[in-house]
């Protein structure tokens, strides 16, 4: 058992071998910068090149200002060069082979960030360097990194970016230092952290000799290229999920009544809902893009989709109010595009005894006292006549049989010129129009609501599909 006299014994031991060795370490260093120029190259021509190697670590994307245009990084930059006038053999001197120099007593290549935001000098000098036995000094230094980059938000929040940072000395040019980086990096070797708005896709190095335009000279530059794709969770959940329910919320505008005032009043509510919604999240959207941001058209397409509801649901009030006050029958060639066959898909049809499909409108009863009956088609062509098939006594039409003859005898004329298709209605010839025109006039306002709807949804289906394609085809376009 070891007793507190040997306890003791050893700490004494190691205190004076660390005193001794330290004395040894600060009697190399003075030997070593004993007539040392640090301002001086570490080459033993003058036309000789110092090779430095970069290697640049990114320790978390600190921020990305769409406003302005930049990219905060922290990361680690470490310099290794060799000076062979800081070199000394480890066996002379107590098996000593690494020593920590101020860096403000040696020469380093001082390499900045040449496409910095903010114009401090990027990464500061550190204040210790490495210094092994072969000469070999090693220069790590940490620090935020504001590199300028050409952000391109035409697909936010589903866009990838592109950045670089440019290495160079600001001291010397390429034929004074060169500049080495390590090829084939992965993201996993360079990034450290991850950020949660922005992931790292792809990193790759590069050097290249830059004709300076400031003095027209040439200058080593080692570039690293960042590529970057942003997580949209946050603007789905917060901009896209909402405003799209506020759009899908439009359609239930076509499911109320034409005439119903409550549906004009639901347009405009869900226009000034989703009116005030943009102005909210108005901060949330970059402020400068070339072509505009993807949410920024979608949001702005909403709303002039709903805006679009407030106009249709204008016409087809106007349209039935009209109706209701008008005299007379809508015009022929109104009849024509509207009132056929093929856009009014919900009439009832009959067959006749040729098997051809007709349409029966309402047959208005004859007045008592008239025997004379006028049957008008859609074309306005009278078909008078008939007068057996009525019981002038009630007025009234008595079988369904009576429906068919007066239908088969008042389509002759227009069967003959092949057309089958007109809406037939019987009414008095000097009786009240009032009913005929409301049905017409009704079934005007639902041709054109039915219509409406089908351009809506066709246009709402087909920005949908753009707007989804979009991102998925940005890389390639």
């Amino acid at each position: 058992m070891i007793g507190t006299r040997e306890v003791a014994l050893v700490i004494a031991l190691t205190s004076v071998l660390s005193l001794v060795q330290g004395d040894e370490e600060k009697e190399l260093l003075n030997r070593l910068l004993t007539d040392y120029n640090h301002l001086s190259r570490p080459v033993d021509n003058r036309s000789d090149i110092v090779d430095v190697y970069l290697e640049f670590a990114i320790i978390k994307i600190a921020d990305v200002e769409e406003k302005n245009k930049y990219v905060k990084i922290n990361g680690i930059t470490k310099q290794t060069w060799l000076d062979k006038r800081l070199s000394w053999n480890p066996s002379s001197h107590s098996d000593i082979k690494k020593l920590l120099v101020p860096s403000d007593l040696v020469w380093i290549p001082r390499v900045f960030l040449r496409n910095t935001f903010d114009g401090k000098v990027a990464p500061p000098p550190a204040p210790i360097c490495h210094l092994f036995s072969n000469g070999t000094v090693i220069l790590m230094s940490i620090s935020q990194f504001d590199s300028h980059c050409y952000l391109d938000m035409q697909y936010f929040p589903w866009d990838r970016q592109t950045c670089y940072l440019r290495f160079a000395s600001t001291m010397y040019y390429s034929d004074e230092v060169r500049l080495n980086v390590q090829e084939n990096l992965t993201v996993e070797e360079v990034v450290q952290y991850e950020n949660f708005e922005w992931k790292i896709t792809g990193i790759s190095s590069e050097v290249e000799v830059h004709k300076n335009k400031v003095d027209l000279a040439f200058e080593s530059l080692a570039i690293y290229r960042l590529e970057m794709e942003r997580v949209p969770l946050y603007y789905l959940m917060n901009i896209v999920f909402p405003s799209s329910m506020m759009f899908l919320l439009s359609f239930c505008v076509f499911w109320l009544p034409p005439d119903c005032g409550e549906r004009l009043s639901f347009a405009v509510t869900l226009l000034v809902a989703l009116s005030v919604f943009q102005l909210l999240v108005g901060d949330a959207l970059p402020t400068n893009s070339n072509y505009g941001s993807l949410l920024g058209v979608m949001l702005l397409f909403d709303m002039g989709m709903v805006a679009s509801t407030v106009v249709m649901s204008t016409i087809l009030i106007n349209v039935q109010r009209k109706g209701a006050t008008a005299k007379n029958f809508p015009s022929p060639w109104i009849r024509r595009i509207f009132l056929s066959k093929d856009c009014a898909p919900w009439r009832r049809h009959k067959r006749n005894s040729n098997n051809k499909d007709i349409e029966l409108g309402n047959v208005t009863t004859c007045s008592r006292g008239h025997e004379n009956c006028v049957v008008v088609d859609m074309d306005g062509k009278d078909y008078t006549g008939k007068k057996e098939l009525f019981n002038a006594g009630n007025g009234q039409v008595s079988t369904p049989q009576m429906h068919s003859d007066i239908v088969e005898g008042s389509t002759s004329d227009a069967s003959r010129q092949g057309n089958t298709s007109n809406e037939l209605s019987m009414r008095p010839e000097y009786g009240n129009k009032a009913t005929d025109h409301q049905e017409e006039w009704d079934r005007l306002v639902k041709t054109l609501d039915r219509i409406l709807f089908i351009i809506y949804l066709a246009v709402s289906v087909a920005s949908l599909v753009w707007l989804l394609l979009c991102p998925a085809f940005e890389r390639y376009w």
